[in-house]
């Protein structure tokens, strides 16, 4: 089985830290969010990992071929789209890399410990348990139980039968995902082909869809919004999501070459990133400063994030 981590999207809703920037490069606790995808997926005993590209694609060019040189890891089969192919179109992309093999396709833009060996697992029961009845499975997903946003309608076997929202017995998709040649086949590469109406109807043509649910325990966060990117931030300092993060010693994570002016003070908890530099009286409290990011001296900030092209911020009892 390969990897595929979907990476190609404009990041809209995360505007306007992702207007020069990839999304799935934002920094999530110090780290670019791309790089503990592909960590996770490498536990799972995923090697052979394909990453597809759009918004700012030399900036992903840039960091995969920085990232190969450094750790000497395989390759990545890094895909550069004309134009955004849709989340399958995005897979089907790489068919003639995947060949014959299955991917776990991973959303670039989620932080989660989703088990992604059990995911594995259920996988392969479900393509014995298609074959066992004459069927072909088109893929399986992984689920997640979140009332606000549930709308994968599954049965008793553990089939998916249709997409709606609020419906009884539904989940919400997590964004991770097995898809089979069977499904990917269906497609042509170059064309744009979206997710939902794409699987309902490789369904309707009598293909399965099977669906795990993760474990209630599991850790999941979509950090698609200035608010939901900052507040995944606060949950790490407060230990609320260890299995995505450790939180900063002293409730401050300060990169070794960041500068400091005189009279800096650093409240509460917060991430000064690589090269950044805090003029002379600054005061930062629960803030996120990315790489190569000047605070100007005398700056008074709380619930922000900054970046070296935009500021943002936050209302921490604003939730969207």
């Amino acid at each position: 089985m390969r990897g595929v981590i979907l990476a190609a999207g404009r990041g809209t809703r995360l505007a306007p830290l992702t207007d020069p920037w990839p999304k799935p490069l934002a920094p999530l606790a110090g780290v670019p969010a791309l790089a503990r995808v592909m960590t996770r997926l490498r536990d799972s005993g995923i090697t052979e990992i394909g990453v597809n590209a759009f918004h700012r694609a030399e900036c992903m060019q840039a960091y995969l071929g920085q990232e190969e040189g450094k750790d000497r890891s395989p390759p990545v089969q890094l895909r550069i789209e004309p134009e955004i192919q849709g989340t399958l179109g995005g897979v089907v992309g790489f068919r003639p890399w995947l060949g014959d093999h299955s991917a776990l396709v991973h959303n670039g833009d989620i932080a989660t410990d989703l088990p992604l060996g059990d995911l594995m697992g259920a996988h392969r029961a479900a393509v014995a348990r298609a074959r066992t009845g004459g069927r072909s499975l088109a893929l399986t997903m992984a689920l997640i139980q979140n009332p606000s946003t549930d709308s994968v309608c599954v049965d008793g076997d553990g089939w998916v039968r249709r997409f709606e929202r609020g419906a009884p017995r539904s989940a919400t998709f997590s964004g991770i995902s097995i898809m089979t040649p069977a499904l990917l086949e269906r497609h042509e590469p170059n064309r744009p082909a979206d997710f939902v109406p794409s699987i309902e109807a490789a369904m309707d043509d009598g293909l399965l869809v099977a669906a795990w649910l993760a474990p209630e325990t599991t850790q999941w966060t979509d950090f698609g919004t200035p608010w939901r990117y900052w507040d995944l931030h606060r949950r790490i300092a407060r230990n609320e999501a260890t299995a995505i993060a450790t939180a900063p010693p002293s409730g401050w994570q300060v990169s070794a070459d960041a500068q400091r002016e005189p009279r800096v003070i650093l409240e509460g908890w917060g991430w000064l990133g690589a090269g950044a530099k805090v003029g002379a009286g600054a005061r930062l409290r629960d803030t996120i400063v990315w790489p190569h990011t000047r605070v100007e001296p005398g700056e008074d900030l709380e619930a922000a994030i900054l970046t070296p092209w935009a500021r943002v911020e936050i209302n921490p009892h604003d939730a969207s």
